[in-house]
């Protein structure tokens, strides 16, 4: 009797001992300690993908390329206005289609070796064939070093601020592969203060950590539980991580816009359609309830942080329905007897195209669907996957389309005019808005003279600019903030909150 006692105590003890266990395994808390250790420690840690290159010209992963940012410079980079700053240049001048730059000859790479003009034009080429600039570069044809310090590149035709497309990342081929002349250099999964950069003495974080994680939803718990310090998203995805951590919104240049079909005998050829449309758009609502907030409205296709961009009145960015129904009337359009506009062979029954794996573009599609059928337009909404959306564009098979273009530094619109580019499918070549724009990048017509004949026309209709997020662990202090062209641009001042 005795033995079946101390073994029934035997038995109840190594129980306790395996739940204890379990439970200590289990305990968020725990968890959240261990693997905080580098936060406690005061140390900046960044996700960094090992597999992939840091090479600017080679790397495929967002997180790579963000902490390429801090290794290499460019010859300009933007402002939060998207006027011009110089890095690596001294100055620049425009001679007809020319932009000669001037570098500044006393910059130094991280191996301690003088920036030169040859850098600049390799790192040219390097990025004209790379996926990540061409487009940027799409107008420039040749890079040249005229001298010492001078390097002359050489455009396809005139452009407003040329310069602002040269920001390009400057790299050397070392015997460790590229090396950059940025504040930070990369040794083994750290970055480290390259030595040689001008500001080496003013930054803060002297060593920050680089720690590989699983991608997705795997870099937001990251952050959660402290194992890194930030993590950035550009929501490229049309979704969002619901956020228990801090949260900074990041603006980016990414035009979110309903493009229309304008061919001939098709129902948007005729312009009142298409401003009736644009007027049916509440762009203000699609803000808040289609991208949650991440988002900018805009009546214009040009970014609204941009210091030349014109004024948006507050009722352009909310839907004005009884003024679109009067442009309607006023073009002799009436009402069939299913209540859809109608003018001659000509019904307003429509089809609109989005892309299914993006949630928000297909709330987007929803919302204005919604609203063009309060004005008597019927609207069907084509949802197919990014490859289909292509080819639906590309063939012209389609009314409307929910379309997304990343804007270069200079606001260019020549994707729409551009027979190359998907953007213009659509839209005339030889219409009035085209060539007064044309007139624009020429420098022969002011920004408002292309506006007046872009709200007469509506070749397409801007909607919003995109936003992305960076989110950070709860230990750092709230002054974080970023650029979509350098999203960890303030790290320097980085720091953690005493109270953790």
């Amino acid at each position: 009797m005795m033995k079946k006692i101390i073994s029934l105590l035997l038995i109840i003890l190594i129980l306790l001992s395996f739940f204890s266990g379990c439970n200590d395994e289990e305990n968020p808390e725990n968890t959240t300690k261990a693997q905080s250790a580098d936060t406690l420690d005061n140390t900046i840690v960044l996700p960094y993908i090992t597999s992939d290159a840091i090479n600017p010209y080679m790397c495929e992963t967002n997180e790579n390329m963000n902490i390429s940012a801090l290794i290499f410079e460019s010859l300009f980079t933007i402002n939060s206005d998207f006027s011009v700053k110089p890095v690596l240049a001294k100055s620049y001048k425009t001679e007809g289609l020319l932009v000669k730059v001037t570098i500044n000859s006393d910059i130094r790479f991280s191996d301690n070796s003088l920036l030169t003009t040859a850098d600049v034009v390799t790192s040219f080429e390097k990025a004209k064939a790379s996926s990540q600039y061409a487009q940027s570069l799409t107008n420039f044809e040749s890079a040249i070093a005229t001298d010492s310090t001078t390097v002359a590149f050489t455009m396809k035709s005139l452009k407003q601020n040329p310069a602002l497309c040269l920001d390009f990342p400057i790299v050397r081929e070392s015997e460790t592969g590229v090396i950059g002349t940025g504040v930070y250099m990369i040794k083994d999964s750290f970055l480290e203060v390259n030595e040689y950069s001008s500001s080496a003495s003013a930054v803060r974080n002297k060593k920050i950590k680089l720690k590989e994680l699983p991608k997705g939803e795997g870099l937001y718990y990251g952050v959660e539980v402290g194992s890194i310090s930030a993590y950035y998203d550009d929501l490229s995805s049309g979704s969002v991580t619901p956020a228990t951590t801090q949260t900074v919104s990041v603006a980016t240049n990414n035009l979110i816009y309903l493009g229309f079909n304008a061919s001939e005998n098709e129902p948007l050829s005729d312009k009142e359609v298409r401003k009736a449309v644009s007027l049916a758009i509440n762009r203000e609502n699609i803000v808040t309830s289609c991208f949650q907030t991440h988002a900018q409205p805009s009546a214009y296709p040009f970014n609204p942080s941009w210091a030349n961009a014109p004024d948006t009145a507050n009722d352009m960015l909310s839907s004005d329905l009884q003024k679109a129904e009067n442009i309607l009337r006023n073009a002799k359009y009436e009402k069939n007897y299913l209540g859809i506009y109608y003018k001659d062979s000509s019904v307003l029954d429509l089809t609109l195209v989005v892309n299914s794996e993006n949630g928000f573009k297909k709330a987007v599609a929803k919302a204005i669907s919604t609203e063009l059928k309060k004005i008597g337009m019927n609207v069907n909404v084509v949802e197919a996957d990014s490859a289909s959306v292509m080819s639906i564009i590309e063939s012209k098979n389609f009314d409307m389309y929910i379309g997304e273009i990343k804007q270069s530094n200079d606001m260019s619109l020549s994707p729409f005019f551009s027979e190359s580019n998907n953007a213009s499918k659509g839209i005339d070549a030889d219409s009035s808005v085209a060539k007064m724009y044309s007139n624009y990048e020429n420098g022969l017509k002011t920004l408002n003279d292309f506006i007046k004949v872009y709200n007469d026309e509506m070749p397409f209709a801007a909607i919003c600019y995109r936003k992305g997020i960076l989110y950070c662990t709860k230990e750092l202090a709230d002054n974080v903030n970023g650029t979509y062209k350098s999203v960890y641009s303030n790290i320097n001042s980085w720091h953690f909150n005493k109270s953790y």
